[in-house]
C-alpha cells in the first residue's frame, strides 16, 4: 500500500512539475520580443551618419588661391573648382596663370628673361572633409621672351620669344575647411617637356575655399 501511495504522489509531483515547465516555456516565448526590444542598440538617425561623415551643401567647392612654384613656376593665381554639387571629394579642374620676370647686368650687357605659364589640370580630391589627397596630370602651355642690349649705347643684342608646352603631374596634400574658409595645398609636380624630365619640382599653394 505504501508503494502504492509513494507511485501515485511522484505521478502527481511529476504532472505538476511538467504543467509548470509548459507554462514558464509559454511566458519565455512571450517575453522574448520585448526583451529584444529593450536591448536592442539605439540606431542613429541615416542622416544624423551622414553628417558626421561630410559636409552637407548645395553649391559647388570653388577655390581660389595663390600659387607658389609649381606649376606656376614662380607665382601665380589659380582657380580650382569640383564638378559635382554638394560634394568636396572628387574629380574636378584647375586653370591659372603665372611666370616670372628676371633681368640681370654682366659684362656690360642687360639680359631680361620672361615667362608666362598657364596651367590646365584634371585632378581628383580623395577625402570627404579637412584632409585630402590630391592627385592629377595637366598640360603646361608656357610663353617665353628675352632680350638682351648694349647698356652703354642701349643697342639691341638679340630678342627672341616663343610658345612650348610641357606636361607634369600632381600628388599632395590638401586642408580645406568644412565651410567657406582657407585651403593649404602642397605638392609634388613633376615636369615633362622639351628639356627633359624634371622630378624635384614641387608646389604651395594658399588661398579662400568657398560652396556656391
Amino acid at each position: 500500500m505504501d508503494n502504492k501511495l509513494i507511485i501515485l504522489n511522484n505521478k502527481k509531483r511529476y504532472k505538476s512539475m511538467k504543467k509548470q515547465i509548459i507554462i514558464f516555456a509559454i511566458c519565455i516565448i512571450t517575453m522574448l520580443p520585448a526583451m529584444a526590444e529593450q536591448t536592442e542598440a539605439p540606431q542613429l538617425p541615416q542622416a544624423t551618419t551622414e553628417q558626421k561623415e561630410k559636409p552637407q551643401f548645395e553649391g559647388y567647392q570653388r577655390n581660389i588661391f595663390v600659387g607658389l612654384l609649381g606649376a606656376n613656376f614662380f607665382i601665380g593665381a589659380n582657380y580650382d573648382m569640383r564638378i559635382n554639387p554638394g560634394r568636396m571629394d572628387g574629380i574636378g579642374f584647375r586653370v591659372g596663370i603665372g611666370g616670372l620676370i628676371a633681368s640681370a647686368i654682366r659684362e656690360g650687357k642687360e639680359t631680361t628673361a620672361g615667362i608666362v605659364t598657364f596651367p590646365l589640370e584634371f585632378n581628383h580630391v580623395l577625402g570627404k572633409r579637412r584632409h585630402s589627397f590630391v592627385s592629377g596630370v595637366g598640360l603646361l602651355p608656357v610663353y617665353l621672351s628675352g632680350e638682351q642690349t648694349n647698356i652703354k649705347d642701349n643697342s639691341l643684342v638679340f630678342r627672341e620669344s616663343g610658345f612650348g608646352i610641357a606636361g607634369y603631374c600632381v600628388l599632395g596634400y590638401r586642408w580645406q575647411p568644412l565651410g567657406d574658409g582657407i585651403i593649404f595645398q602642397i605638392n609634388w609636380n613633376p615636369l615633362v617637356g622639351p628639356g627633359g624630365f624634371a622630378p624635384m619640382w614641387f608646389g604651395l599653394g594658399i588661398g579662400a575655399s568657398f560652396k556656391t
